[in-house]
């Protein structure tokens, strides 16, 4: 009877070792799922914020950008301008110097004309 009793105990505490880690087992794959859940979770999270203040310190910078860039600007068309007036007053005084020479080539063409007409006129008299 001792026998039949110790092998009950023995059958008994086998089935309770295999339902124990069975649990444990099942326990450990839930925890598993849930800690993934959580890493995931927090990883997004944590990219999130990183994307917030990627963009926000983009923005910082990019205002910098402008900043720093702005004088630049504004002293490359100073410059743009003081190149478009020279070359304005260049092309003015060219111009000008043409018609002078035109008017003046004009008025000597008129003086040879009136001087050989006069001389014509003045030999047939």
């Amino acid at each position: 009877m001792i026998d039949k009793w110790l092998g009950e105990i023995d059958t008994r505490a086998t089935d309770t070792t295999h339902s124990t880690i069975e649990s444990l087992y099942k326990s450990a794959g839930w925890y598993e799922k849930k800690v993934q859940t959580q890493m995931q979770a927090t990883m997004e999270k944590g990219l999130e914020q990183a994307s917030e203040a990627l963009h926000v310190k983009a923005g910082e910078v990019s205002g910098l950008f402008a900043t720093e860039l702005d004088p630049l600007h504004r002293s490359f068309v100073d410059h743009a301008h003081g190149q478009l007036d020279e070359a304005e007053k260049n092309t003015v005084a060219r111009a000008e110097q043409k018609l002078h020479d035109a008017v003046e080539s004009t008025r000597a063409e008129n003086f040879w004309t009136r001087a050989r007409s006069g001389a014509s006129g003045a030999g047939s008299l």
